[in-house]
């Protein structure tokens, strides 16, 4: 009697352990890239975006890289969110949500063991996101002028160039080309906004500075920062040289202007430093600005 028991207790286990396989087989979700939808007044629809945040049915499944398969316990019709990460002020790895974007709200129907796609996610600029600054040289003007200081001798110049970021967007651009001379004792090169800008959030929204750079030596990003009492310099970050590609950074300014009195008006400084005792020309491309912020 009593082996006879056991032997029911173990097949009714082994059943259900098989019921539980059974509902647990995973349906796959395959997210490739992303397709950015820019209106006139936004820039163009050059990015990087490389990474996601997704929920399914309100369960956050995780941040991946593109492109990437997400299993997803689920079966029939289901809500998905997708958000669009970057990497922040030059990280190599961390991945921050592009808040400045629009979420992917939609359904879609899953089966186990079979994959449903999205070879490439739309998204565009929220409605609420103030575009303060877009600059791509395309019009043979330039809102970003040199500084008086600068060396008679460096120059600045928009030329056309290939430009291509990481395989995509290849095309023929305008870009602005500094060129610092060998004999420069200087060795920098400054590059500032013509206007001030103000109006900036300082509760620790996101205020996200795009630009596309290629050169020879080392870029530096900082504030020109103008209160009440006068006028500072803030460095932020600093690009290595990268001579041979295009590079695309995401910076955000709100660890700088957060906490900052509300009054505060700011330029913003490229400055170009050719490496100590290095004898050549450093000569820097840069293409594509954009500085966003949501109200």
């Amino acid at each position: 009697m009593f082996r006879y028991a056991l032997i029911c207790s173990l097949a009714l286990l082994s059943l259900n352990s098989c019921d539980r396989e059974k509902e647990a087989l995973p349906a796959y979700l395959h997210l490739d890239s992303f397709t950015l939808k820019t209106e006139s007044f936004q820039g163009n629809n050059i990015h990087l975006l490389k990474a996601v945040q997704v929920l399914v049915n309100n369960r956050f499944m995780g941040s991946f890289p593109l492109p990437c398969d997400i299993p997803v316990i689920v079966e029939g019709e289901a809500k998905v969110q997708i958000q669009a990460m970057v990497l922040e002020n030059g990280s190599a790895s961390v991945f921050k949500p592009f808040v400045n974007t629009t979420i992917l709200d939609t359904t879609l129907n899953f089966s186990p063991l079979k994959t449903t796609s999205i070879s490439s996610i739309p998204i565009k600029y929220r409605t609420n996101a103030e575009v303060v600054w877009v600059e791509d040289f395309e019009d043979l003007g330039s809102t970003l002028i040199p500084n008086a200081g600068n060396n008679a001798l460096d120059t600045q110049y928009i030329t056309k160039t290939d430009f291509s970021l990481e395989g995509k967007f290849n095309h023929t651009t305008n870009a602005l080309y500094s060129r610092i001379q060998a004999t420069d004792s200087f060795k920098y090169y400054d590059l500032r906004s013509f206007s001030y800008f103000s109006g900036f959030p300082i509760n620790g929204t996101a205020i996200m500075m795009e630009f596309d750079v290629k050169g020879s030596d080392v870029m530096q990003l900082g504030l020109q920062r103008k209160s009440s009492t006068g006028e500072e310099y803030v460095p932020y970050i600093e690009v290595y040289p990268s001579p041979d590609k295009w590079k695309r950074f995401y910076v955000n300014l709100a660890y700088e202007i957060a906490g900052q009195p509300a009054s505060n008006e700011y330029r913003f400084v490229y400055t170009v430093y050719r490496q100590k005792d290095n004898p050549r020309v450093a000569e820097i491309y840069l293409d594509n600005i954009r500085l966003t912020y949501l109200k």
